[in-house]
């Protein structure tokens, strides 16, 4: 198995599939994130519908980038669908921190919940990776079952993306 994964990798790249992949999986990166965070952010406050966040960053970011990046190459490579994990994972992250931020942002406007100072320090404790992940409770096994149970679904959205790239 490990010999026909590492003939996979020996296979030529072509210039031209590399760099429409390269920059159609970057714009779908960056619109599919922030589109989604600003959407998330306004039904989050507006409507005060929650658990859409998850629901948004599972089944749709992911086959989103995917399907732009299959459409990008005529010839597959591995690194195709590994590049679109990665992209995959950055914009659940910038997705989350613009829905964060927009949370924010209508907290701060039309609530004024937050005094000044400390809005900022909420904002900074909010870009940190491990605290969007919920993984900031270590000892909590409600925060430890849930957590699980989103990397179970993470690691099905990843693999779901993979297949979507590599079936073309």
């Amino acid at each position: 198995m490990l010999r026909r994964l590492g003939n996979k990798f020996k296979e030529p790249i072509y210039k031209d599939d590399l760099k429409y992949v390269l920059l159609y999986g970057f714009i779908a990166f960056i619109l599919v994130s922030v589109i989604c965070g600003i959407i998330d952010g306004i039904i989050h406050c507006i409507f005060d519908i929650n658990g859409t966040s998850f629901t948004i960053a599972i089944f749709f970011i992911p086959p989103m980038i995917a399907k732009r990046v299959r459409r990008a190459f005529f010839n597959y490579h591995i690194l195709y669908s590994i590049y679109v994990i990665l992209l995959s994972i950055l914009a659940i992250y910038i997705y989350n921190v613009v829905e964060m931020h927009c949370t924010i942002y209508y907290l701060v406007r039309e609530i004024n919940i937050f005094p000044k100072g400390y809005y900022w320090e909420f904002f900074k404790l909010n870009y940190n990776p491990r605290y969007i992940l919920w993984l900031y409770k270590p000892f909590d096994y409600d925060v430890i079952f849930w957590s699980f149970l989103k990397v179970v679904f993470y690691v099905f959205s990843m693999i779901t993306a993979f297949r979507i790239t590599k079936s073309h």
